[in-house]
């Protein structure tokens, strides 16, 4: 039997394989014409973060909830969207909460002689890399207190996370 599965976005899967349809395709086979990632229709269904970290479905009704939902960007059309945005969430609470209990304080901004390490990852080289600033703030990073502990952040929750080794990792296993 075929497993077959059309995404929100125009992506239709047979048996894992992704075929990218136009919109013409999507009309001549009798589907829903596609819905915008972000755009809210009533009756038409939508997924948000819950605050457990988990994707859940609600149908749009424009009440309060869904308002909420949009005004803080917690929804989407797409569930796989969704769910890469739950998880790029949760691993980084993860590493807030590792970089507080590490001895990050927002203060140490004050002092701009002092580094602040963060971790990011390079799509060509495929690997992870620490690096430091001393008075630039990029909008949603990590910061930690010393390259050591960074690294400590990398290897304890980074890549376990990745690997799908952390406890946190079965709340989205179906």
């Amino acid at each position: 039997m075929k497993k077959i599965k059309l995404t929100v976005d125009g992506k239709l899967t047979v048996n894992g394989q992704e075929i990218k349809l136009t919109d013409e395709q999507i009309k001549a086979l009798g589907l829903k014409e596609k819905v915008k990632p972000f755009e809210r229709q009533r009756g038409h269904k939508y997924h948000y973060i819950t605050t457990m970290g988990r994707v859940d479905t609600r149908i749009e009704c424009f009440d309060p909830f869904d308002n909420t939902f949009y005004l803080v960007a917690n929804r989407c059309n797409d569930s796989n969207l969704m769910l890469q945005r739950a998880k790029e969430k949760v691993l980084s609470d993860l590493l807030w909460r590792f970089s507080l209990e590490n001895s990050w304080s927002d203060n140490l901004w004050k002092d701009y002689k002092r580094s602040k390490f963060y971790i990011c990852y390079s799509l060509d080289m495929k690997q992870y890399y620490i690096y430091s600033h001393n008075f630039i703030k990029i909008p949603g990073v990590v910061y930690f207190v010393s390259e050591e502990i960074a690294k400590r952040a990398l290897n304890e929750i980074v890549l376990p996370f990745n690997r799908g080794e952390l406890e946190v990792c079965k709340i989205w296993e179906e």
